[in-house]
């Protein structure tokens, strides 16, 4: 299930922790023992966008996955690009927490502000390609995006990886048997919410000094 899904509004925690990596340590730090097993089912797993993700500022499309890793048996932080961050903060989130473990296998779709845990016997046993296809195909929504895991993830192989745009892989520390010790097929975005800009004029003038430097 999900445990939280945090509204944060404290705008010194979001200077000090910039999102992603630094606000999902805060958060799994503040909220959770990490004495815990990596598959107990309180265990989290933390899928965190930065705070420029969604925009088209450069190098802003990395999303952070961080969790208790069944490979190391350490606080882990890996990420992975392609579309699923900025397809998460459409969908109106910054990040999401995921806790607990499934008794059949599921899935989690972020659909615009309304949140569904769907079925996904039909889908286990699928590679991220034809899994993709087939929801994107069932949505009749091209634009969605997929974070999921494949076969190796669902049967706890300990090297296995967590999928996003089909091609991307958030590869270290084992997330996807993390995934698959959930049950959790996958997470689905889809979202129309595009990222409001405070002042846009002063962000469009940074982003094209940093464009030039790069």
């Amino acid at each position: 299930n999900t445990k939280s899904l945090e509204i944060i509004t404290n705008k010194d925690l979001i200077r000090k922790t910039l999102g992603g990596r630094g606000l999902g340590t805060y958060l799994y730090l503040r909220d959770y023992d990490l004495s815990l097993d990596p598959y107990d089912e309180r265990s989290p797993l933390i899928v965190a966008t930065g705070s420029l993700t969604g925009t088209n500022f450069p190098s802003s499309g990395r999303t952070s996955v961080i969790f208790k890793s069944p490979t190391t048996g350490s606080f882990f932080k890996t990420n992975v690009g392609g579309h699923f961050g900025a397809g998460l903060k459409w969908a109106g989130y910054d990040l999401i927490i995921v806790t607990g473990k499934s008794e059949h296998p599921c899935y989690i779709l972020l659909s615009n502000d309304e949140i569904e845990i769907k079925d996904a016997t039909s889908l286990w046993g699928m590679d991220n390609r034809t899994l993709s296809e087939t929801l994107r195909e069932q949505f009749r929504d091209d634009s969605m995006e997929i974070m999921s895991i494949g076969p190796a993830g669902e049967n706890k192989v300990l090297f296995s990886s967590i999928h996003t745009s089909i091609y991307n892989a958030a590869a270290r520390g084992g997330g996807g048997a993390l995934m698959g010790d959930k049950k959790l097929k996958c997470i689905a975005v889809r979202g129309k919410h595009f990222v409001q800009y405070f002042d846009h004029e002063r962000f469009q003038k940074a982003k094209d000094r940093i464009s030039q430097k790069m």
